[in-house]
């Protein structure tokens, strides 16, 4: 089977790659790695082009068609705009932009009202997320490829409902009914992700995957979370009361990612613990300090790692840290010719480990 996109011409190479990656094989070439070019267009925050999905597109499809002379693994990909707020806003939470941010209102103000909460695709934000994505499918015919959502981790999304300080408190002072929340809250975010495969992956032949956040291409079924609100937790209180529910979530999936910021590293050893994660999203394991890289060193040959980076860190250390296997690299580069060249030297550094 095969199928071509405008915007990305050398799709079943980097399919292959990405194939290799999420089987632990040695790469034929090179590492999978994810440039970005400079998009003047474009801004940086989740609510940028909030209410405005026509310059949304208009912005990256003149993006996608300048990067398509790079030969990397981004999948040229666009996906409906409304931040980390559309989850909770299908279940009822207004939402609000402002200052090129989206966020909701908590709306659970008893934790009985968990036995209440569930995804109504027929309010404001479930219509609006809906007859976008039809928007989407119908202006990205042969060109990109209509991405499924992000879907909250539970601890976000508890935070979302409920509220962060509430949330710290529920497992302490009413565990029972902070588990059944959670319990609900995991079964929303199960039945949201199953809507993206889908509605939204099961419609178009991106050669057995579908394009999640980050511009990834991953198998059928899959799907990235987050769970940011776990920054705020020590390993002890994530494990002890949300861990087995990410778990039953990221085992839902045939492949999982899981984001983590750099002030959640603490989290990693959970997370690697974890059966249903099976790709962790990191910076550059060589910055960070002792205990965090042996985590991650713990878990290579085990999990799939996404790698981020800049141009000034070394290739070749960070792949001489990592090996070759299940690894893919982010950059952002000032130009098309910077992210040749880095798509160069990452041939360069992945041959000369291959030969060894």
């Amino acid at each position: 089977m095969s199928c071509s996109y405008e915007f990305k011409p050398n799709l079943e190479d980097a399919v292959a790659r990405m194939k290799r990656f999420w089987d632990m094989e040695e790469p034929f070439d090179r590492v999978p790695a994810i440039i970005h070019t400079p998009n003047p267009r474009t801004g940086r925050t989740d609510g940028y082009f909030f209410g405005r999905l026509d310059d949304f597109i208009n912005s990256f499809e003149e993006y996608y068609k300048e990067h398509a002379e790079v030969m990397d693994e981004l999948m040229p990909k666009l996906a409906p705009q409304y931040g980390h707020a559309i989850i909770a806003g299908i279940c009822g939470s207004p939402i609000h932009a402002a200052s090129e941010t989206v966020w909701s209102a908590p709306i659970i103000d008893d934790l009985r009202q968990a036995d209440e909460l569930h995804l109504n695709w027929d309010n404001q934000w479930g219509r609006n997320l809906r007859e976008d994505y039809e928007i989407l499918f119908e202006r990205a015919k042969g060109k990109f490829v209509v991405g499924e959502y992000e879907i909250e981790g539970v601890s976000d999304t508890i935070s979302a409902l409920r509220g962060a300080e509430n949330m710290l408190y529920d497992f302490h002072e009413d565990p029972e009914w902070a588990h059944k929340l959670a319990g609900r809250v995991t079964d929303i975010l199960i039945e949201f992700g199953k809507w993206n495969n889908e509605n939204i992956g099961d419609r178009q032949d991106l050669l057995g995957g579908i394009a999640t956040a980050y511009n990834l291409w991953m198998p059928k079924g899959s799907c990235c979370t987050t769970e940011d609100a776990s920054v705020m937790l020590s390993p002890e209180y994530y494990q002890e009361n949300i861990q087995q529910h990410t778990s039953r979530l990221t085992s839902s999936f045939t492949k999982t990612l899981m984001e983590v910021h750099d002030e959640g590293l603490h989290q990693v050893g959970n997370f690697g613990k974890m059966g249903g994660i099976d790709l962790l999203n990191i910076s550059n394991p060589l910055k960070m300090d002792e205990r965090h890289r042996e985590s991650v060193r713990h878990l290579l040959g085990r999990k799939n790692f996404f790698i981020r980076m800049s141009p000034d860190e070394n290739i070749g250390d960070t792949l001489e840290f990592t090996g070759l296997k299940g690894i893919i690299l982010e950059f952002e580069v000032t130009s098309i010719k910077e992210a040749k060249e880095t798509l160069a030297d990452i041939e360069r550094q992945t041959q000369i480990r291959l030969s060894k």
